[in-house]
């Protein structure tokens, strides 16, 4: 699949190992400066991939699982994530403030995405060209 973008390539092939979070792809796939800009950027690459067909969103939680959304929906959760989230510069982590309301912890559902059938291929297509965390280098 041509014209992926460098985050959506960084994205999906991260996303191969397993479905990821949303605090966890902003981790993995940028230079972790506590700058909104990196939120918006994966915001961006992620509603791209939803629509695309390449990756999916699900709600989920300890107390309910996972639950499939619609497309729409998904694009809502994404366009409202950043109202969740919270920067812990001593570990350079965003968290999604809802995994800590408790105990008991995780009940709140949160967002994660998964790879679709044409999204693992094409993960798997960006790894074989490129191999893994191609862009940590980018990072020294």
């Amino acid at each position: 699949m041509a014209d992926l973008s460098e985050i959506e390539m960084r994205i999906l092939s991260e996303m191969e190992e397993g479905y990821q979070d949303f605090p966890m792809l902003i981790y993995k796939t940028t230079e972790r400066s506590g700058n909104l800009e990196e939120v918006a950027a994966v915001q961006d690459a992620v509603r791209t991939l939803i629509r695309r067909g390449l990756v999916v969103l699900e709600m989920s939680s300890l107390a309910t699982g996972g639950r499939s959304v619609s497309q729409d929906e998904a694009e809502r959760v994404i366009n409202e994530i950043v109202t969740h989230l919270t920067f812990l510069p001593d570990t350079k982590v965003w968290a999604d403030r809802r995994s800590a309301v408790g105990p008991p912890y995780f009940q709140i559902p949160v967002p994660e995405m998964e790879l679709t059938e044409a999204g693992e291929k094409e993960a798997e297509r960006i790894l074989e060209e490129r191999g893994m965390w191609w862009w940590h280098a980018k990072r020294a």
